[in-house]
């Protein structure tokens, strides 16, 4: 086949990618073709990565299960290996028409020219949910129907696309979100449809070119991007819709540096559908590799919006790739929002995993040390555990996680400079002044069966009435300037405490390559002291799932 240059990348599922996770924890040891720090990763550096695995199974020792997983992998990637029949499809057609389809696993319909020269994948994508939800009104659904189109031309220029087009009906605490913060989770531009539904368009794409083969990579569209190792992200989630942006990643013997310079959009507009202001993100992610077991990264983001003195406002210093955003925004006397952190992971003993995160938004030393609760102090940290195959339990893997974020983390004076892209955060979608402790247990008793638990418990303050103009610093699209306090914001202590309990158990069964029945029972339990309403509801949901060819929806907010 031809060079990698040229590959697109694997959107963000957390089911395929804990597959990668997984087995970079049972290699032992970082593959130098894949920093997983920064996702999405490209389908060819995947298939490499599979290689290497596979040249250790002596030490690894695969059983069924791993092996069917690791063939997944290839035959999802299968245009960028080089093992005879790779992708082939044993059930394909050999008469009619249909002899033209699914030739390949992964592959509706595929073009392959001059090896090569000319690739394309053509691909349906379906969500079809049915649930219900005791004590909501109505049936709640999901109905998704999309095209997807992938490929690459020569070798160096790759190119894809998604559309889908959807009408749904959420579990109640989704449209607890909505009326909040006027936006459906994961989702920009959206219209109301019959009664507690909701009507929107999908929209993924971009292209990517190999600067320097297998060296710098610049990607540039719309889709959603991750920097870190855990379930959350406190740097990049994936939480908000899709985002405009260019990427430029550079990939030089232990060092990966990723670059992202994003365009967001902030609703300022008293309902959902007006007022549609835009703002610049630029980010830098260093991952570094430290001997076989340790890396570490350090990132750093600024946000930056018009002004009425500067009505089209754009810091071409910002698109520096090299320097700190701090010493610019302090060189041009700017008043954007800077955040720096950094981020680690140690793999250990080829079953364990160690990771977390530091970020930091304000930072007074003095106010620090004199420990009295300063609205100035803004930190957030993650700490988390990944064991594969625990307790010496073949394809048992759990991962445990500790995400703390303080009041006004993500937050500026100008709500337009918040951490958010269409009014949804960038980054932990609870967004600020709460701790969570969160858990994931993932089984695979079967080949094509996974059970998977997750849970978490958060105990939050928040604003006793959505839409008061005070703020306790939870919610980061209020500006930090709507504080009633200078000290005593500790965590959780001002405004309405509130304590929620997740729990979300599915069975998904693969009866065909990336096709799915997922089973699905969600417990979501908030309490607190204040009567509100929307502030104690206990929400119970179940629902049956097909999809094709389309991550899970994400439920765990």
């Amino acid at each position: 086949m031809w060079a990698q240059s040229g590959s697109v990348y694997v959107p963000l599922n957390r089911d395929y990618y804990h597959l990668i996770d997984r087995y970079e924890i049972r290699y032992g040891k970082f593959s130098r073709h894949l920093f997983t720090s920064a996702k999405s990763l490209r389908r060819g550096d995947i298939i490499k990565f599979l290689d290497e695995v596979r040249g250790d199974s002596d030490r690894i020792r695969f059983n069924k299960r791993d092996r069917f997983n690791l063939r997944y992998l290839e035959n999802d990637n299968w245009e960028w290996s080089s093992r005879p029949g790779a992708g082939d499809n044993p059930r394909a057609l050999k008469k009619t028409f249909f002899r033209h389809l699914y030739k390949k696993a992964n592959a509706f319909y595929h073009v392959n020219l001059r090896d090569g020269l000319f690739f394309m994948i053509l691909n349906p994508g379906a969500n079809f949910t049915l649930g219900l939800q005791p004590g909501e009104p109505g049936r709640k659904y999901v109905n998704t129907r999309a095209v997807e189109l992938r490929g690459h031309i020569g070798r160096r220029l790759g190119f894809y696309t998604y559309i889908g087009e959807n009408q749904a009906s959420f579990p109640g605490y989704f449209h607890l979100f909505e009326r909040q913060f006027k936006a459906v989770p994961e989702e920009n531009f959206y219209k109301y449809f019959k009664q507690n539904s909701y009507d929107f368009f999908q929209a993924r794409g971009y292209i990517t070119f190999s600067a320097i083969r297998d060296v710098i990579q610049v990607q540039a569209g719309h889709d959603r991007l991750f920097l870190g190792n855990g379930y959350r992200s406190l740097f990049l989630g994936d939480f908000a819709p899709p985002l405009l942006f260019f990427r430029l990643n550079t990939r030089v013997w232990i060092f990966n540096y990723t670059n992202i310079f994003a365009q967001g959009i902030h609703n300022s507009g008293p309902i959902a559908f007006v007022g549609f202001d835009r703002k610049f993100l630029a980010m830098h992610h260093l991952s570094v590799n430290l001997g076989r077991h340790i890396n570490i990264g350090l990132f750093e983001a600024i946000t930056s919006s018009p002004t009425e003195s500067k009505p089209h406002r754009f810091e071409i210093n910002y698109l520096n790739p090299i320097i700190f955003y701090r010493a610019i925004e302090n060189a041009i006397g700017s008043d954007d929002a800077t955040q720096v952190g950094m981020d680690f992971k140690v793999n250990m003993l080829r079953h364990v995993q160690l990771y977390g995160q530091l970020n930091l938004n304000e930072f007074a030393v003095s106010e620090f040390l004199a420990r009295k609760g300063s609205w100035m102090n803004q930190q957030a940290f993650q700490l988390g555990l990944k064991y594969v195959d625990a307790f010496a339990l073949r394809n048992l893997d759990i991962q445990g996680e500790v995400n703390y974020v303080r009041p006004f983390m993500y937050t500026d004076k100008r709500a337009i400079n918040s951490y958010e892209h269409y009014n949804q955060p960038l980054a932990h979608p609870a967004g600020a002044n709460f701790i969570e402790y969160l858990g994931v247990l993932r089984y695979q008793p079967m080949t094509r069966l996974w059970f998977v638990a997750t849970g978490y418990f958060r105990r939050q303050s928040v604003d006793p009435v959505f839409g008061d103009s005070s703020s306790v610093g939870a919610n980061i699209l209020k500006p930090y300037v709507w504080r009633q306090q200078e000290e005593g914001h500790f965590l959780a202590t001002l405004g309405s405490r509130t304590h929620t309990i997740f729990a979300d158990i599915t069975l998904s069964y693969m009866f065909a390559h990336n096709c799915f029945l997922d089973l699905k029972f969600i417990y979501r339990r908030m309490t607190s002291p204040d009567p509100n309403p929307d502030l104690n509801r206990r929400d119970l949901y179940g629902g049956l799932t097909f999809r094709v060819n389309l991550a899970q929806r994400q439920y765990a907010f």
